[in-house]
């Protein structure tokens, strides 16, 4: 039996244009789920470097915008993503899970208030 480790529950994100950029690897991504200890985000590699450290921006367009700059986290991982939609162009796609690191009030404030106003469903993937 697997036991979950996580301390915070896993949102499923919606897919309605939640932007992920990662400040040092500049890549912009899809955020795939978020919780108030971190988030994970699927993106297609480019040519860079790979780091253990990120700082990320989140951006909501539409109706209800939302901006969250500015975000320091940890990688606790970085996986392909075993997907059947594959691009024509064979382009790998990945998935990134990340910690977050020192978040300011005003960031957790803003965390918090995100996965409220939006409807997510609960996962422990």
């Amino acid at each position: 039996m697997k036991v979950e480790r996580r301390r915070f529950k896993r949102h499923i994100v919606p897919e309605n244009g939640f932007e992920v950029s990662s400040r040092e690897l500049k890549i912009n991504g899809k955020l795939k789920d978020i919780s108030k200890g971190g988030l994970s985000y699927q993106y297609t590699p480019i040519n860079g470097g790979d780091s253990k450290s990120e700082v990320l921006d989140i951006l909501v367009e539409g109706t209800d915008r939302f901006f969250l700059p500015g975000l320091a986290c940890n990688r606790i991982y970085n996986i392909t993503e075993l997907a059947a939609d594959r691009t024509f162009t064979g382009a790998e796609i990945r998935i990134s899970g990340l910690e977050y690191v020192g978040l300011t009030e005003e960031q957790t404030q803003k965390i918090e208030s995100l996965i409220e106003k939006v409807f997510f469903k609960t996962t422990n993937r």
